[in-house]
């Protein structure tokens, strides 16, 4: 394959990442109107058992094999990238199997087995899906267009299929369905063009020492579903369904915002890399300039949700939803701060410096399981509020471990004030307009208006956009 650089990689995973974004988030929306809050919550919380599974099926080893492999050219490389799919899909089947026996025997309601049962197949489509492959490749347009096609189809089967309260079967048919379809055509592309087989049964002794080697990203996976998952299922042990759908909910338009960060850090990862074989004073002139757009995107975008929280919720998702606005003003201020530690998170990985980042994350996985459970009988707000402050200490604690690995890396200081002041007036024109007009075209306006104090303020220039592409 031919590798493109970051930019390029950055333009075609954020045009597809916009689209297939934007399509699932209308899906989303649909359904959650359609279900209920108790119906979506449902949905929600038998989604997020899945989720906890999916990464113990992976074991860390796409990310521990982007950077083994970054290193290798050749048959070489090649070799190992089969050797870790050949792994991947077994874990993946053994995954699922125990997942669907646990399942049938743990004690809980039937609706909820049958769920439950429905999601068990992305165990196994999560650990043969070869997006990795293309990433490390840093070629990554065949992946956006079939991850395009599977949201189209989506939301069109969803539509004509899930038009009734009572639907949620077939609503997780539908999702489950649609999820397979990108990585089955990336599996066959590569098959036919790049040399791919069927996996083999790889031997205990190479599947132990696959695993081994991965095990300390294995455990960032188990400890991140602290931060991903387990607050779902602490809210429908201590309350009800109804708050995990408020929760749900209010996560969602993050989801779609993550996404769209998600591009440049997935774009990022493979390039850090190898930067730091090949450059080590780029990756840190790189780093800079994305922890810059970073804050310029998330800073407005934060202070904006805190404006029109309410109005965005209901105009959204409906009347019933309006509990969520809360917890949505509060989640967006933790997704400002969450992906601002991800980019200090890269450094520190493709330096060898996970061990110390895992004390960290440990650290940090500790304080939000505590903070959840002294706040969950607030319900969807005490658990947002909880995710941001275990975020805010992860942020600082890493930024200061980046710190002692590379001196050139500061944090924008200037350019997050700057971001703060222009926002703070945006807000201020939003707040006066959202009383006369739609919520969206306020939305709009705020936008136009952040752009153009960015450019008088010089928050933003012309050759701040070169020196990205540059990167």
């Amino acid at each position: 394959m031919r590798r493109q650089g970051l930019v390029s990689n950055f333009s075609i995973l954020s045009i597809s990442t916009v689209i297939q974004g934007a399509l699932g988030f209308i899906t989303v929306v649909y359904l959650a109107r359609i279900l209920g809050p108790n119906g979506y919550g449902l949905y929600s919380y038998t989604w997020t058992w899945a989720i906890l599974w999916l990464t113990l099926t992976q074991l860390g080893i796409p990310t521990w094999m982007t950077r083994v492999a970054s290193a290798l050219q050749g048959s070489e490389r090649i070799a190992r990238v089969q050797e870790a799919w050949d792994v991947l899909f077994w874990l993946g089947l053994f995954g699922m199997l125990i997942f669907i026996g646990a399942t049938l025997v743990l004690p809980m309601s039937g609706m909820t087995k049958i769920l439950l049962l429905l999601w068990s197949s992305l165990l196994l489509q999560n650990s043969v899906n070869p997006q990795w492959i293309y990433a490390l490749e840093q070629q990554l347009a065949i992946p956006a267009v079939a991850m395009v096609v599977g949201a189209i189809l989506r939301l069109v089967a969803t539509v004509l299929l899930v038009n009734a309260e009572g639907k949620l079967n077939l609503a997780v048919i539908v999702t489950v369905t649609a999820l397979w379809i990108a990585p089955i055509g990336l599996i066959a592309y590569l098959a036919i063009y790049q040399g791919l087989r069927c996996p083999c049964w790889p031997g205990w002794r190479r599947l132990a020492t696959t695993i081994r080697h991965s095990s300390i990203f294995a455990i960032f996976g188990v400890v991140g579903v602290i931060y991903s998952g387990i607050d779902v299922l602490i809210l429908r042990h201590f309350t009800t369904l109804t708050q995990v759908g408020f929760y749900s909910a209010a996560t969602r338009p993050l989801v779609l915002l993550a996404s769209l960060l998600g591009v440049l850090l997935q774009s990022f990862y493979p390039m850090a890399s190898q930067l730091v074989h090949d450059n080590r004073e780029k990756l840190e002139q790189v780093t800079v300039n994305i922890l810059r757009m970073v804050v310029i995107v998330t800073i407005p975008i934060a202070i904006g949700a805190m404006v029109v929280d309410h109005s965005f919720i209901v105009g959204l998702f409906g009347n019933q939803y309006q509990s969520a606005s809360v917890p949505f003003a509060i989640l967006t201020v933790s997704w400002m701060i969450t992906a601002i530690r991800e980019v200090f998170a890269i450094n520190l990985v493709v330096t060898y410096g996970e061990k110390r980042y895992l004390r960290a994350v440990l650290i940090g996985a500790g304080i939000n399981l505590l903070t959840m459970l002294g706040l969950v009988h607030w319900g969807a707000t005490g658990l947002a509020a909880a995710l941001a402050c275990s975020q805010a200490f992860l942020m600082i604690y890493t930024g200061r471990l980046v710190r002692h690995q590379f001196r050139d890396i500061n944090f924008p200081w200037r350019t997050a004030w700057l971001a703060v002041l222009n926002s703070l007036i945006m807000g201020a024109v939003v707040y006066e307009l959202l009383p006369y007009t739609s919520v969206w075209v306020v939305i709009g306006i705020g936008i136009f208006v952040f752009t153009g104090l960015a450019f008088i303020t010089r928050l933003l220039t012309w050759a701040d956009l070169m020196a990205m592409k540059g990167a």
